[in-house]
């Protein structure tokens, strides 16, 4: 499978937020001191991905990315589907799970998250599952997941966990003319799912 992955370039790029104030500080007029404006920016931390570096650090459509708190970087690739992992320098870690429909394996990935405890986790969307590896990069639990309709697929932050071990798949909750509303369905660690619609918007 790895060997069909395109040659066309794409670049998994993580970005730290950084905040404080523009500039090196307040400036001084005389006995009056002001600040200068708050501001935002984002600092590139690692680039991953490279034409002359071998398959794994080619990419065809990146869908997802996520990061454990330990700096392990896992980024999912949807044509054809695969998870790779890297390390917190960008080096190449290992592939994990392959297509398929077998234990371990993916048909159509819409998203990747770390549990808690470093352990990566994938929505199989055609196969409505949920498929958690362990720290090695080998199958460790899978979660058929039923009743929910349908899990919005590929886009940003559709699949999320939490720290205390819960999914959560993003869904469509009602459509209507004047305004689309999506939410999360909540999934606990056995499996079992509840549906949480978003929160009511604030008046004007």
């Amino acid at each position: 499978m790895h060997e069909r992955v395109t040659r066309r370039q794409a670049t998994a790029t993580l970005f730290l937020l950084v905040s404080g104030t523009a500039g090196l500080g307040a400036m001084t007029d005389g006995a009056k001191v002001t600040a200068r404006q708050p501001c935002t920016e984002l600092v590139e931390e690692i680039r991953i991905g490279a034409l002359d570096d071998g398959v794994a650090y080619s990419f065809s459509d990146i869908n997802s990315i996520a990061v454990s708190e330990a700096g392990a970087v896992y980024v999912d690739d949807t044509h054809p589907p695969a998870l790779r992992q890297f390390d917190a320098d960008g080096r190449f870690v290992r592939w994990i799970g392959r297509q398929g429909e077998g234990p371990g394996e993916f048909r159509s990935i819409a998203g990747v998250s770390v549990l808690p405890e470093g352990r990566p986790a994938v929505w199989d969307r055609s196969s409505s599952r949920i498929t958690v590896y362990d720290a090695d990069g080998d199958h460790d639990t899978t979660l058929p997941i039923r009743g929910v309709n349908p899990p919005y697929p590929f886009v940003d932050r559709s699949f999320l966990t939490d720290a205390t071990g819960n999914y959560y798949l993003r869904i469509l909750v009602a459509a209507a003319s004047s305004a689309t509303q999506y939410g999360y369905a909540r999934i606990s660690p056995d499996g079992a799912v509840d549906t949480l619609a978003p929160p009511e918007p604030s008046p004007p």
